[in-house]
């Protein structure tokens, strides 16, 4: 899994829950990189030179605003998976930001433009602070069928994580 994020962790801990005995190996590369082909495929190709991947998830946050964003990513996906024939390939395209996933967790409700601190004001109110125990412990107790109900992207991710 390639995600943007340096703190990855949060992606292998809701792949797990969606799809428990899965073994994951998460990296992160940067925004611009990952939406540069050529970046994209070096990339992988070093990560393929180090362990044998059946299936390549790649998550990049839109934003909220860059509605250019698909049509580049599509051109990249196709290239992606003409380069790389063995491996199952998704580009997921996390509604607005990650922060918006574990937002939903908590509100149980949709909330397309959620950005870091709307999340840190959220979880301040249930008396606790933004850290990797309470983000994991939010995932832990989170009901996936919910999150895919009120959010397309956390949808794709899991089809993406469960697809063989």
């Amino acid at each position: 899994m390639i995600v943007e994020d340096k703190n990855n962790e949060p992606f292998k801990i809701i792949a797990q829950k969606i799809k428990p005995h899965i073994s994951i190996i998460v990296r992160n590369l940067t925004r611009g990189d990952l939406q540069k082909e050529e970046k994209v495929v070096s990339f992988i190709k070093n990560i393929l030179n180090k362990y044998r991947v059946k299936k390549i998830i790649i998550c990049i946050d839109s934003e909220c605003y860059n509605y250019n964003l698909r049509l580049k990513i599509n051109n990249i996906l196709r290239r992606l998976r003409k380069t790389f024939k063995k491996q199952v390939i998704h580009y997921i395209i996390i509604q607005c930001a990650f922060e918006s996933w574990i937002y939903e967790i908590i509100t149980n409700k949709a909330a397309p433009q959620v950005n870091s601190a709307k999340l840190k004001n959220e979880i301040r109110k249930l008396k606790r602070r933004y850290d990797i125990k309470v983000v994991r412990e939010i995932i832990e107790n989170m009901n996936i069928s919910m999150l895919r109900q009120i959010n397309h992207s956390f949808d794709d991710f899991v089809k993406a994580v469960r697809d063989p």
